[in-house]
């Protein structure tokens, strides 16, 4: 992605207000005091950072963002450096936990990426949107593009599917502590119910917590 496009996507975010979201809740749900120090790569205007900065005040936190115009509305305290997050290098101190929220799918192949950062942490949280997402099918079928298609959304070029991501996390050994999905109604138990019996269908976002190999 290009930072002349990223900027372009940010503007438009930020003018309609971008805030806290639910993906960002669920990814927050899954981090506990022992999984700092902790680096956001490609943390747009740093809500996700804004939010782990109320939750645990102590934590070493940093990001990583292409978009100037969104580092310039970050809503965090922590540092938050410019640049692609495939060139980025690991500072000196020991990073515990990369997160990728709502990223993968930007890249036409995610693999190379989450290699390349796996031997740096010992835990990487990911986002992304679900392309098998029922109603993204229901969608196909009466000739609409599906929202996760459409150009708006910002460049997904990677069709996150619930068994493809699982048998690439098996690939790269990393190893899944904990995951929560995203379904319509969640906040009911009983529709969260429904969803965990088929998430590979009924879920519109995956959260996943992944171990890494670094001792």
């Amino acid at each position: 992605m290009k930072e002349a496009y990223a900027n372009e996507w940010w503007d438009e975010k930020l003018g309609g207000g971008y805030g806290l979201q639910a993906k960002h809740r669920a990814a927050l749900s899954l981090l506990g005091e022992g999984d700092f120090p902790l680096v956001d790569l490609g943390c747009g205007n740093a809500v996700f950072l804004a939010a782990l900065e109320r939750a645990f005040p102590t934590a070493w936190l940093r990001g990583v963002e292409l978009s100037a115009r969104a580092i310039a509305a970050k809503a965090c305290v922590a540092e938050v450096k410019q640049g692609s997050i495939t060139e980025w290098h690991f500072p000196g101190e020991a990073v515990h936990t990369a997160s990728l929220l709502d990223v993968i799918e930007h890249f036409e192949d995610p693999e190379p990426l989450l290699a390349a950062i796996a031997p740096h942490v010992a835990q990487i949280v990911i986002t992304c949107p679900n392309f098998n997402f029922l109603l993204a099918r229901l969608d196909v079928l009466r000739g609409r593009i599906p929202f996760n298609n459409k150009v708006a959304r910002g460049g997904h070029v990677y069709w996150c599917q619930y068994d493809a991501l699982r048998a690439m996390f098996e690939r790269l050994g990393l190893s899944i502590v904990a995951e929560r999905h995203m379904y319509p109604r969640d906040h009911l138990p009983i529709a969260r119910a429904i969803g965990d019996l088929r998430p590979s269908l009924l879920a519109h976002c995956f959260v996943f917590k992944l171990a890494t190999r670094r001792p």
